[in-house]
């Protein structure tokens, strides 16, 4: 990866475009920037690049990386809990019946919320050539289901103690040709699953026609024939099923970041947007600044554009 390549991740990790036909060329830019990562050579700049955000001292390396172990247990575990038999039927259903142009917007979405608001999201992404537009969308979306299935078949056995990692043929084509120590090669592993549990989750927000702004770590209590154009309204009796599986557990995160209220520290509370709460929406932030970025920057849409709004108005 040369200094021109590097520069051109440091364009595509900036904010995400919001319209269909941006996300189009800034995802192929994207699927182009990870091919590279797999060609002969090229590790050097990536570690590079992924070193270049993290301190140096040990200590503060190892608080970070323990802190992400944690995260991504937390937000598996949540996909687990709430993919119950029931929900995945539904979801699948529900991309069966919507359209090509439906399904591809879908996927946009949810890469770009997978990246929005945190750029080392996108170091993480390098390494997860199944996260493309491309792979995801293949053979009707089945390498998609595959990371779903993944994780629910994977981590039925609650809690997790350790993540769920994942597979791929080209990232252990890529370890087997560069040096790297285990601690490395662990911390790439967990990365990945990072990413992808993200993607995933995101990916099942916009299949079922929830807004970015309506982040729970569970998924959004619709009607089917009210999350696609053209969905069968015989199929919303599964979702009322699985809507009665979902009413405990819950935790919270910021729309902005997906920090988790349990992670706010003691004594502190999620911020709520009021003018949602009275459209009967949940909006939470965990600071002023996530707030004040999302008024002008969220995706897919800036927050001063829903704000007040009923879903789906």
């Amino acid at each position: 990866m040369s200094t021109a390549d590097l520069q051109v991740f440091a364009s595509i990790t900036q904010q995400p475009p919001t319209t269909y036909t941006e996300q189009l060329v800034w995802e192929a830019t994207w699927e182009q920037t990870i091919a590279q990562v797999f060609q002969p050579g090229t590790i050097p700049a990536c570690i590079a690049l992924a070193s270049a955000t993290v301190p140096l001292d040990s200590n503060s390396v190892a608080e970070i990386k323990a802190f992400q172990l944690r995260q991504v247990i937390a937000y598996q575990q949540s996909l687990i809990k709430e993919c119950t038999p029931q929900f995945v039927a539904g979801v699948r259903l529900s991309w069966t019946v919507a359209s090509a142009r439906q399904r591809e917007t879908c996927v946009l979405q949810g890469i770009a919320a997978s990246l929005a608001g945190n750029p080392a999201c996108g170091t993480m992404r390098l390494f997860c050539p199944e996260s493309t537009r491309t792979s995801l969308l293949a053979d009707s979306g089945t390498p998609f289901f595959a990371l779903l299935d993944a994780i629910v078949r994977s981590g039925r056995a609650l809690p997790l103690t350790d993540p769920i990692l994942f597979e791929h043929a080209a990232v252990d084509t890529f370890l087997a040709q560069n040096t790297l120590t285990p601690a490395a090669r662990r911390s790439l592993h967990i990365n990945r699953a990072d990413f992808l549990s993200r993607i995933v989750w995101k990916i099942l927000q916009a299949i079922l026609g929830r807004s970015a702004h309506d982040v729970e770590l569970k998924p959004p209590r619709v009607q089917l024939s009210d999350a696609l154009p053209n969905a069968n309204p015989a199929l919303a009796g599964l979702f009322r099923t699985a809507q009665r599986a979902f009413r405990t557990d819950k935790e919270y995160a910021c729309v902005r970041c997906n920090k988790l209220q349990s992670e706010l520290g003691e004594g502190r509370e999620m911020q709520r947007c009021g003018r949602c709460a009275g459209a009967g929406r949940k909006v939470l932030y965990c600071s002023r600044e996530c707030q004040r970025l999302d008024w002008a920057q969220g995706v897919p849409k800036p927050h001063k554009e829903t704000c007040g709004r009923k879903l789906g108005a």
